[in-house]
């Protein structure tokens, strides 16, 4: 069903939004309520969604000095290649919904709108190492970037270089998903809700978009 130069069985559905947005924990309401459907689903992520790219997502995460863009983007562009070709259209092929958590969107955002690279460079990168697939649906946790930023600094844990991105950046990566998205299969969800709300409004709009495109694959 995604959109793409081969056709698969499979489904595919990304979710994005700026840090601190939600995404993580939408991703593990939606994992338990559709498998209760008996759906059957693949979870991953990008950057980590392979063992190659839990190296790569530590090296440009945690990293302690400047990167140039480009190669920020390239890091990300290797995990997509890998995690396409290892994960996602593995997946599509046996006829599951994949579900990850970012996808190529966030390339766009991050390093398009945020570093300010060339963003139809990125588009055709994007476009070649994910073999043509295009995600069948993109939920967006649209938050505003002082909430964002907020939940931020009250998360555990080692902070990433975005973490510690300003305001500034995060509003431009915010315009770059919503501008992205325009002329895309999309769902943007209120990130200022409370979480069950987020997560209502979510599955709601995942049930709906299945029973419109009448894909059925059940465990």
């Amino acid at each position: 069903m995604a959109t793409k130069e081969i056709s698969y069985p499979g489904l595919l559905i990304s979710i994005e939004g700026i840090d601190g947005s939600g995404k993580s924990s939408l991703m593990d309401f939606l994992v338990k309520e559709l498998a209760a459907r008996d759906i059957n689903l693949l979870r991953t992520k990008e950057s980590g969604g392979t063992e190659f790219g839990k190296q790569l997502h530590r090296i440009v995460q945690y990293r302690t000095e400047a990167l140039d863009a480009k190669a920020e983007f390239c890091v990300f562009a290797a995990d997509r290649a890998q995690h396409f070709t290892q994960v996602v259209i593995p997946g599509l092929e046996q006829g599951l919904l994949v579900i990850s958590d970012r996808m190529a969107d966030s390339s766009i955002a991050y390093q398009g709108y945020g570093r300010q690279l060339d963003v139809s460079m990125i588009r055709q990168v994007n476009r070649w190492v994910m073999q043509g697939v295009t995600p069948d649906l993109t939920l967006l946790i649209d938050l505003d970037t002082s909430m964002a930023i907020a939940r931020l600094q009250d998360r555990p844990g080692n902070k990433t270089v975005f973490d510690r991105e300003k305001i500034e950046f995060f509003e431009s990566v915010r315009l770059g998903f919503l501008t992205e998205l325009k002329n895309r299969e999309h769902y943007v969800i209120d990130g200022s809700q409370s979480r069950d709300a987020v997560a209502k409004d979510a599955l709601q709009a995942v049930v709906k978009f299945i029973k419109k495109t009448g894909w059925s694959h059940v465990a």
